[in-house]
């Protein structure tokens, strides 16, 4: 059980500090971004990093209510960045909340799905 907690406290605190990158990230004035950030598209870029966002959220807790709760927080920190990202010279754009949501959908139906094939493959094995 304590292996389990320790496990939860690093996804916690993973999300945590990416959650904290894409905000310094996404609120950093568009002259100040490095050119190497150009080899992925701009909304694939949001995709990747709510959906690792999203996993992480999943993984560091237990209930499903504490998992909701989350990922509407995570949902939330990338519409409010949006709206604020126009005060720092940058543009506020739908489809970077479209791009997010995304990534934040692909994490709950991998770890949803995931959590379906495991529980399936361990109840063949108790019939085997």
């Amino acid at each position: 059980m304590r292996r389990i907690l320790e496990i939860k406290w690093l996804f916690w605190m993973a999300w945590l500090s990416l959650a904290l990158l894409i905000c310094i990230g996404s609120l950093l004035p568009i002259q100040n971004i490095p050119l190497s950030t150009n080899l992925m598209s701009d909304k694939m870029m949001h995709t990747v990093a709510y959906l690792i966002l999203g996993v992480c959220a999943l993984l560091s807790v237990r209930t499903w209510r504490k998992q909701l709760r989350l990922i509407l927080i995570s949902f939330f920190m990338g519409v409010s960045i949006e709206i604020i990202q126009p005060l720092t010279g940058r543009y506020f754009e739908m489809y970077d909340i479209l791009a997010n949501s995304v990534g934040l959908g692909f994490a709950v139906c991998a770890y949803f799905g995931g959590a379906f094939l495991i529980k399936r493959i361990q109840s063949e094995k108790t019939v085997s």
